[in-house]
């Protein structure tokens, strides 16, 4: 028996090459799809990790004013250690929502940052009569921007319950 070896090789050429040429735009298309996927994840997450960092600095700037008042209520001065420590950590709380409004655009949106660029205009504008007016307007607007972010951080990021 004679192997006519061109006719097989005629035969099985345009199997093989359609064979390449579907598996290999499988792979580009399964391959686009993938990382198409994970910049949107990676995306997501770091959008996530913006709204996380500004709602711990809402929390953290919220602590002053209530321990604050928590102190008052008791009718004692706060501790001179106390007092530094919420000091330090309003200025730190400040200094990253003054640094989410200006570099965020590119994570936060537009509602979030016009959100936050208010918050910061009242707490900057707000003159009290006295300290006690101070630290209950202090708290009113940190926690009422406080819920109204993380309502925005919900909606922006797709989390709404």
């Amino acid at each position: 028996m004679i192997v006519d070896w061109q006719q097989i090789c005629a035969g099985l050429a345009p199997n093989i090459v359609t064979g390449l040429v579907s598996g290999s735009l499988s792979a580009w298309i399964t391959y686009r799809l993938a990382f198409r996927r994970f910049r949107a994840e990676r995306w997501w997450e770091r959008r996530a990790d913006a709204y996380g960092k500004i709602l711990e600095a809402l929390h953290n700037s919220l602590k002053f004013a209530d321990t604050h008042l928590s102190y008052a209520k008791s009718g004692k001065d706060v501790p001179p250690e106390v007092d530094m420590e919420v000091r330090d950590a309003v200025k730190a709380a400040n200094d990253e929502i003054r640094r989410a409004v200006n570099v965020g655009k590119l994570f936060l949106s537009e509602a979030a940052l016009k959100r936050l660029t208010r918050f910061m205009d009242e707490s900057d504008n707000y003159k009290p009569e006295n300290w006690t007016d101070y630290l209950f307007k202090d708290h009113d607007l940190t926690s009422t921007c406080l819920n109204e972010f993380a309502q925005l951080a919900r909606e922006d990021l797709g989390t709404i319950r």
